[in-house]
């Protein structure tokens, strides 16, 4: 059975490669985007099974990215988890429709433990669906 690819989108490169490992030895395959234009073409691309998504990116910020995934029909199956040094908005109103969107919320720095196995249990979810 092919190895479950996990698009990683995130600008610093301490970061990336942090998660690349993580990934890497969860044993899925990583996908590496530094920008949100790249992350987007990735996806177009190929088959990606899971994003771990910053928010706080150069090009276009994460929420950006985000919406495109969900607004297109062969992408907004694919769970994003939010993976960023950003607090969640104290805004309600905005975080009620963001939290929509997304499948978990990862704050920098996170615990690299309950990330595996959230990934774990989302994709085992989705393979037993």
């Amino acid at each position: 059975m092919a190895k479950k690819t996990i698009l990683i989108v995130e600008d610093d490169i301490g970061t990336l490669h942090l998660l690349q490992q993580i990934v890497q030895r969860a044993g899925y395959q990583p996908l590496l985007a530094r920008d949100g234009a790249d992350a987007l073409t990735l996806l177009q691309q190929g088959t990606v099974d899971l994003v771990l998504l910053d928010i706080m990116l150069r090009d276009m910020d994460g929420w950006a990215v985000l919406k495109s995934i969900r607004g297109d029909l062969r992408l907004n199956r694919i769970p994003v988890f939010i993976v960023t040094g950003r607090m969640p908005s104290e805004h309600r109103s905005e975080m009620q429709v963001l939290e929509k969107l997304y499948d978990d919320y990862f704050l920098k720095p996170f615990d690299v433990r309950h990330l595996v196995e959230r990934i774990g249990d989302v994709l085992n979810s989705r393979v037993a669906a």
